[in-house]
């Protein structure tokens, strides 16, 4: 027990130890936790990790800032070890303070430590990291070469590609990129080099590489022995990296490969030939020098020479030797042998003996051997005559020809077989018929040496004419003499032939034709009128201004003859004219066209002459003839006049007019003018009063037609003046307005169109007349209140320019008081003082502005209670304030620059807007070029000055500066513009071509092939066009070259075309050639080349061309880039190719090529482009391709090779658009689906498949009405797609565009005119009579009074026919139903009922008047069904009226505070306006517009009073509704339109408070004294109508009241009547009556009475017995 509890204790004490254990490992741990978490750390992206540096970092550049952080947020330092980085203890910052270079230290070795001062002065607490920073590698060591310099010798013969030195090795210190290297050729500094031998960079190792050097290219010793190669070796670092360079020296060794040569080649010579006799040349006469050496520098052999080919024995060599140079040298002598010149092979060739000297190396074979060819020329003697090729020959001659032209078809040539002044002779002609024909022709040349063709030229063109017999044919001899000693001739036989030099002419200088004007009669006859003259002068040029057909307006049919013209042609057969076709050029439009056979001028299909548009036609007529080379043409212009047709009414200048006059003004004296306007010519006005003329006195009452005054006579009109004038006497008491209807008829209008008439309202206010009112300044006189100013315009604002004064005749002093009458001046030009009555400008007076010139206010002076009115007539008075302005911004003219005086050039014009002398403009000349022109002062005509001469190649465009000045007497208010016109002048030819040289000189070696060029000549031709275009000749007579050489009339190539033969080294050949123009009539030029014929050279291989063979073409695609290739040259050389004999080199022949545009490889023949081309700036070249060899002399063989610049679709399409821009077209509406409107065409200046153009509609066919369809031929078709409505759209604006065919076009694009690609297109649609008219609206509502007069207008309804050419719209009434709305009336019936006679519609206005009176039908509507109709064999369409019946009391009133005449014009636009405001819907209803009067029945002329009512509304609704105060929109109504109050139509009498009315209670009385009448009477009648009855029953049998229809012999009740009869049973309209049989004898006792006047049909009653 007692070790049990030991053991336990033991095993307690243990784990107590345990335990203790733990708890200190854990304190221990907590206590390291604890120190750790309180010591500083480098915080994330301070602590240099991943750090590096570049070597090229500048010292004490910051290059990085260490950061760390302290938990206890204690302050930190840093530190840093080594010599190459220093830390800021402070800040962290770490600087560079030691260069580093990456290629001795690549790693920098740094402890780094951040540390914190405990607060307890512990020690510090540091916490250290060890890093490495790498230092960063930077392009600074260029690579270098090792083991320089560099040389190495090779063989000429090294095979190509062979590698042939590697010993070049470079290396760079750098790394990465930085020591990637790359050796290349230094093409500039290496020269020809680069091109011969490849550099090829191999890399042996990092950093490291080695340069190979092989050959590309065959070596020559004999051309180069030497090449240096610069190498540049390069890395690859940034911005091109770093270089170094050195040179490689390559020496050639010679191999025996090149043949001798000639050094002294070609070898020519001229010699005498011997004569026997004489022995003149012997033997061993020295000829040449001959000069030989081995083309082998290195190693040369020695030569021998000898002569091949000299079969005859002539020559010999002679002192053949070596000199020092190691050249051969040897001379050629004459053998023993005599030449003989007339030996058959020297003969045959020319008078040239050839054969070969050979250089043959010694120890060589044939290979190395030489040969030159020796070419002697032989001289003769003189022993021949000059013969002609044909002893008499026949040419045809043209009449037409120019004075210089030669004959053409003259195949006669001379010939002297002499050589030399020999064979030299004169020419000349002989007349032999016609006798005088001395100097029609000449011949040329004048002097012949050799041979020559015969020139004969025409000297006097007059004098050949193939229609005069006696000029038709010439017979000539032409002779040659030597000496003056005729030795030979031929006879020339010249005939004739025609030409067209006769324009056609009209067979009459004038023709009188008749116009044409419909006179509408039945028969469709016509009418004839007018005059036309064609007057035909001169060639091509037939302008003159002529009268010529008259045509009505819309009256000629289609087709109409309107002239025939006849021309005939003196060239052709009289029996036929010989007119080709007649045609009409500019002025006729679609409204004319010509029978091209008959010369029938006719109207055009679909025309419509309007007068209006047009009123004269000029149209150019050209009549052709048949000549199929050059047709000459006549040209006249066929005036037509558009005669009026008088179809247009007249309108009234204004459509009212106001006067006030004084009631003291006499008869006859005028009141105002009315003025109206026609457009028909014709037109024949009568002015004249008419109905209504209404007049008011003055407190507003309308008077009585059948008044005691007369107002109806107060005035009257002048019929033919439009003068108002007093025609009665005035008086203001009885009437102080009268409104005047003043009429104005066309009594000359056509049949087709009457009663052209129009209407306006005059009002005339009468004025009361009092001799105390005040008196304006005379000529104002009461009865004539009147005065006039002058005034200036261009007057200075608000500033008195004239007073209005006034007298009081009380007092005697000046008036005091002015007012302006309100509205007497509209516009508010002028303002008037109020006590001066001075009269000032408030805008500008613009005399030029004015269309009357004049302006008028009212003025009214007051003294007191009176005053005094005068109208004040302002007359605008003129001044020069307006400078003349030119019709155009600037003028442009062509003139031939051949013109002389008095040449008209063109007309200017100038217009001045002033009058008179101000308005009157004078012009002169200024500018460079005022002196070869004047101008007529008057008209603006420019013409050619007197001894003017105008040259186009001096000066092409002449500018002139023209002045137009007013006032042409001058002074200071003169003024005046100026006008820039430019003179374009036309081409005459009238230069001859200039050469570009005056003598060229060639040297063409005597054996050059037929085909070889010599020379280019060049000559130039100011002139243009034709005129300018030069084509080169050789004349035919130029002995003894004559047929060696040819020229080429386009290039001015000299070719040779035989073998030459001639003077070789010696006296030089002179060839003549001559450049002649294409004008008329052709000018020519010569020039003369000296040609040195060269010996013969040993070089005599000449080149052939493979390629380009003869008319072999190239082609290029244009726009390719700059270095293109456009033919490979090849041609082949027969001497050795490894001889400078047999290679060849490439060139051009003028060393341009078309100015630069292609290059030629020299060696390869390769052609290459040196820019782009265009195709259409220039769509072919023509380049002169030579090849030749390098012998000494060269041979080359030249050939013309075509370039052709094929096309690239570089090209947009594009629309030529007109001046005017917009393409009209015209269509018919309702148009059938597929109808063609027209056809548009737009340019591509590519060709073929680039060419092809598509076309689409991107703007104005929203609808898509109309849709495009592309054709064949590049086009596009407007056809129509879908149904066309005039009425629904009068015309169709397109915008097309079009592009390349397969391109993409836009879907919506508007027009731009300065787009190409873009064409606006106008379809104007034709309208057809295919609507019928439609009323503006189908319910019309409208009111009336029910006291309103017959014939009031209530309403006007108006049906538009949208087809513009419809007849007018007639109206009619078809039904008229009436509804009662109030049991007020019990005779009425209530519900609908028809009714007829209450209202009348116009037929032709559309106006809705009363024909009965309304008093029966108050508070009721009528129901007016209307139809319209403008063609009758058309259904008409209907509307519908409502018709309101309103009493004043059920009325309100608007109150303007303007006169109705200014109420009337905006009531509509009012009316508008106040519905808008309006909360509700509701329709307003104005019904008339008065002037106003009070509730006491005065009038206030000033003012407005218009009752209306809003339909559907009480009178207590439309109080609300109408009350501004509670609607802001509606008082801004009111207020714009001067609306004061709005009351009561009738106005309802309130007492005043606190007075008394004696009025009304008198009336009041009377009206209780009626009432207890009426009940007395009532009584009375009731008792006596009860006697009656009972009277009646006693009498007769019980009656009853039945229907019956009314007596047969009384006939229907007539319209508006009403039967009455003693009460019955109730009738209701629409049942049916019961059938009762009435006795005979009671048939004709109705009680009935008649009202008239109530428009209800007819009832009848009757009354029978029970």
């Amino acid at each position: 027990m007692k070790n049990a509890r030991l053991q336990n204790g033991a095993v307690n004490m243990a784990m107590r130890e345990k335990w203790h254990l733990v708890a200190v490992v854990a304190v221990m741990a907590l206590l390291t936790a604890t120190v750790k978490a309180q010591s500083p750390q480098f915080l994330r992206g301070g602590d240099m990790a991943d750090f590096t540096v570049r070597e090229d970092t500048p010292v004490g550049t910051v290059v990085y800032t260490l950061r760390g952080h302290d938990p206890l947020n204690r302050p930190v330092t840093y530190s840093g070890s080594g010599d190459v980085l220093s830390v800021d203890p402070v800040t962290g910052a770490v600087t560079l303070v030691r260069p580093v270079d990456r290629e001795d230290t690549r790693i920098i070795d740094t402890i780094i430590t951040v540390s914190v001062e405990p607060k307890d002065g512990g020690p510090p607490l540091i916490v250290p990291l060890k890093r490495q920073v790498p230092v960063e590698d930077v392009n600074d060591n260029a690579p270098k070469f090792e083991s320089g310099p560099y040389s190495f010798s090779v063989e000429e013969s090294a095979s190509l590609g062979a590698t042939l030195y590697s010993d070049v090795m470079v290396r760079d210190t750098d790394s990465g990129r930085n020591s990637e290297i790359n050796i290349t050729c230094a093409v500039r500094q290496s020269g020809d080099a680069c091109s011969v031998f490849d550099v090829r960079t191999v890399r042996t190792g990092e950093s490291e590489a080695m340069a190979v050097i092989s050959l590309t290219r065959a070596l020559d010793y004999e051309l180069t022995q030497q090449y240096d190669i610069v190498l540049v070796a390069r890395d690859n670092g940034d911005d091109g990296g770093l270089s170094s360079s050195t040179t490689v020296s390559v020496t050639l060794t010679d191999v025996q490969d090149e043949p001798p040569v000639f050094l002294n080649s070609p070898f020519s010579a001229t010699v005498r030939e011997g004569v026997a006799e004489s022995r003149e040349l012997l033997q061993g006469t020295r000829v040449l020098r001959v000069k030989a050496q081995d083309a082998d520098k290195g190693r040369p052999r020695p030569l021998t020479l000898s002569l091949e080919g000299d079969t005859k024995g002539y020559f010999v060599l002679q002192d053949v030797h070596e000199d020092d140079h190691g050249v051969t040298n040897a001379i050629i002598t004459t053998s023993h042998k005599l030449l003989d010149r007339e030996d058959a092979d020297i003969m045959n060739n020319g008078g040239l003996y050839s054969f070969t000297i050979k250089a043959q190396e010694i120890g060589g074979s044939e290979a190395d051997s030489t040969t030159a060819p020796v070419t002697i020329v032989v001289t003769d003697a003189d022993d021949q005559l000059p013969v002609f090729s044909s002893s008499e020959i026949h040419v045809t001659v043209r009449e037409d020809l120019a004075n210089g032209t030669p004959l053409s078809g003259l195949d006669l040539t001379v010939a002297d077989e002499d050589l030399g002044d020999n064979a030299k002779f004169d020419l000349s002609l002989e007349d032999v018929s016609p006798s005088g024909s001395t100097g029609v022709f000449t011949v040329f040349p004048k002097t012949v040496v050799g041979r020559s063709p015969v020139i004969i030229k025409v000297a006097d063109s007059s004098k050949i004419d193939f229609e005069n017999p006696d000029a038709s044919q010439f017979v000539v001899k032409v002779v040659a003499s030597q000496d003056g000693v005729a030795v030979s001739s031929s006879i020339v036989i010249m005939n004739v032939t025609d030409a067209n030099d006769n324009p056609p002419a009209f067979d009459s200088p004038s023709y009188r034709s008749v116009g044409f004007c419909r006179s509408c009669l039945p028969t469709g006859q016509w009418a004839y009128a007018g005059l036309a003259l064609l007057q035909v002068s001169g060639l091509m040029q037939v302008l003159p201004s002529y009268r010529s057909v008259g045509l009505c307006r819309s009256c000629p049919p289609t087709g109409f003859l309107v002239e025939k013209l006849e021309a005939m042609d003196p060239d052709g057969d009289p029996t036929k004219g010989d007119i080709a076709s007649y045609r009409l050029g500019r002025g006729a439009g679609d409204t004319f066209v010509v029978d091209g056979a008959t010369g029938e001028v006719r109207l055009a299909s679909i025309v419509h002459l309007d007068r209006d548009d047009t009123q004269q036609y000029q149209i150019e007529v050209l009549a052709v003839d048949r000549d199929e080379d050059v047709p000459q043409t006549a040209t006249v212009t066929l005036t037509v006049d558009v005669l009026d047709v008088n179809n247009k009414p007249p309108t009234f200048l204004n459509p009212s007019y106001t006067a006030h006059v004084s009631e003291r003004l006499p008869l006859g004296s005028p009141v105002l003018t009315v003025g109206a306007r026609d457009p028909d010519e014709d037109a024949e006005l009568l002015y004249a009063l008419s109905t209504p003329i209404v007049a008011r006195d003055r407190t507003g009452v309308t008077l009585a037609q059948d008044s005691v005054y007369d107002f109806r006579g107060a005035f009257s009109v002048n019929g033919t003046t439009g003068a108002v004038t007093v025609a009665g006497p005035l008086d203001h008491s009885e009437a102080a307005v009268l409104i005047l209807t003043v009429t104005v008829t066309d009594t000359n209008a056509s049949s087709a169109m009457p009663n052209q008439t129009d209407s306006a309202e005059v009002t005339i206010y009468i004025q009361a007349f009092s001799d105390k009112n005040p008196i304006f300044s005379a000529p104002w006189t009461p009865s004539h209140p009147r005065l006039t100013i002058e005034l200036k315009e261009e007057e200075p604002l608000h500033k008195p320019v004239f007073a209005v004064t006034a007298k009081d005749p009380v007092s005697g002093q000046p008036v005091r008081r002015y007012e302006k009458v309100q509205d007497s001046d509209p516009e508010d030009v002028f303002a008037v003082a109020p006590i001066t009555g001075q009269v000032s400008l408030n805008r500008r007076v613009d005399y030029e502005a004015s269309q009357t010139k004049s302006a008028s206010l009212r003025v009214i002076a007051m003294a007191g209670d009176r005053s005094s009115e005068t109208l004040v007539t302002v007359n605008v008075l003129d001044i020069n304030d307006n400078s003349p302005q030119f019709t155009e911004e600037e003028y442009l003219a062509r003139v031939s620059e051949d013109s002389r005086w008095p040449s008209a050039v063109l007309t200017v014009h100038a217009d001045d807007p002033d009058t008179g002398a101000f308005g009157t403009v004078r012009y002169s000349l200024g500018g460079e070029a005022a002196m070869l022109f004047v101008i007529n002062d008057t008209t603006g005509e420019i013409t050619v000055a007197r001894g003017a001469e105008l040259d186009r190649e001096h000066q092409a465009v002449l500018t002139l500066e023209v002045i137009a000045t007013d006032t042409p007497g001058g002074g200071l208010t003169s003024r005046w513009a100026a006008v820039k016109v430019s003179i374009e002048l036309t081409d005459v030819n009238d230069e001859a071509p200039a050469w570009s040289e005056k003598a060229y000189t060639a040297v063409v070696a005597e054996n050059a092939v037929v085909g070889a060029p010599v020379t280019h000549v060049v000559a130039r031709d100011p002139d243009a066009g034709l005129n300018g275009l030069v084509r080169y000749f050789l004349p035919e007579n130029q002995v003894p070259l004559d047929g060696l050489f040819s020229l080429d009339p386009e290039s001015g190539i000299l070719t040779v075309s035989a073998a030459l033969r001639g003077k070789g080294r010696g006296e030089p050949y002179e060839l003549t050639v001559q450049a002649m123009d294409q004008g008329s009539p052709q000018q020519f030029s010569e020039a003369t080349i000296k040609l040195f014929i060269g010996d013969v050279s040993s070089n005599d291989g000449v080149p052939k061309f493979i390629h380009p063979a003869p008319n072999e073409v190239a082609s290029v695609l244009e726009n390719s880039k700059a270095g293109t290739a456009v033919f490979q040259v090849s041609a082949v050389d027969p001497d050795d190719p490894n001889s400078p004999n047999g290679k060849l080199v490439y060139s051009f022949l003028d060393n341009t090529a078309n100015n630069g545009l292609f290059l030629i490889d020299s060696q390869t023949g390769l052609i290459t482009t040196q820019v782009s081309l265009d195709r259409e700036r220039q769509a072919s070249y023509s380049v002169v391709v030579v090849a030749q060899d390098l012998g000494r002399p060269p041979q080359q063989a030249s050939r013309v090779l075509a370039i052709n610049v094929t096309d690239a679709d570089d090209n947009d399409p594009i629309f030529l658009k007109q001046a005017q821009g917009t393409v009209e077209m015209h269509l018919e509406e309702e148009a059938a689906p597929g109808t063609v409107v027209g056809e548009v065409a737009a340019t591509d200046r590519d060709e073929g498949d680039n060419a092809l153009i598509d076309y689409a509609i991107t703007y104005g066919n929203d609808e898509g009405l109309v849709e495009l369809e592309r054709t064949e031929n590049n086009t596009a078709r407007i056809v129509v797609r879908r149904r066309i409505d005039r009425e629904h759209i009068s015309s169709i604006t397109l915008t097309l565009a079009c592009a390349r065919l397969d391109t993409r076009l836009p879907s919506r694009l508007p027009y731009s005119p300065g787009d190409p690609s873009l064409l606006q297109v106008r379809i104007i649609i034709k309208d057809l009579d295919d609507n019928k008219p439609k009323f503006e609206s189908e319910l019309v509502q409208a009111g009336v009074r029910v006291d309103a007069p017959l014939q009031t207008e209530v309403v006007t309804v108006t049906a538009v026919d949208p087809d513009p050419t419809s007849p007018p719209v007639k109206y009619h009434i078809h039904n008229i139903t009436f509804e009662h709305s109030s049991a007020s009336y019990p005779l009425l019936p209530s519900g609908v009922m028809e009714v007829t006679g209450v209202f009348l519609l116009e037929e032709v206005t559309g106006r809705l008047l009363t024909h009965a009176p309304l008093t029966r039908y108050t508070h009721g509507t009528f129901t007016i069904g209307v139809s319209a109709v403008s063609e009758p064999q058309q259904p008409p369409v209907h509307a519908t009226i409502r018709v309101v019946v309103v009493r004043d009391s059920d009325l309100m009133r608007f109150v303007f505070d303007v006169p109705p005449g200014d109420v009337r014009p905006k009531l509509q636009v009012f009316r508008d306006q106040v519905e808008e405001s309006l909360p509700v819907v509701a329709n307003l209803a104005i019904y008339d517009t008065v002037y106003y009067t009070d509730h006491n029945g005065a009038t206030d002329f000033s003012k407005t009073g218009s009752c209306f009512q809003l339909e559907d509304r009480n009178r207590e609704e439309t109080e609300v509704l109408l009350d501004a105060e509670e609607n802001p929109r509606l008082k801004e109504v009111y207020d714009k339109y001067g609306v004061t109050t709005v009351e009561r139509c009738v106005a309802r009498v309130v007492n005043r408070a606190g007075a008394t009315d004696w009025v009304e209670v008198w009336v009041l009385l009377l009206a209780a004294l009626i009432g207890v009448g009426a009940a007395i009477a009532a009584c009375t009648v009731c008792c006596l109508y009860s006697r009656y009855k009972k009277k009646l029953r006693k009498q007769q049998p019980h009656f009853r009241l039945l229907d019956s229809p009314a007596p047969a012999h009384m006939g229907p009740a007539g319209p508006g009547s009403l039967i009455m009869l003693p009460p019955g049973p109730a009738i209701h309209p629409g049942h049916m009556r019961p059938h009762v049989s009435v006795p005979p004898s009671e048939a004709g006792r109705p009680y009935e009475w008649q009202e008239r006047g109530i428009p209800i049909d007819a009832i009848s009653f009757s009354s029978v017995a029970r």
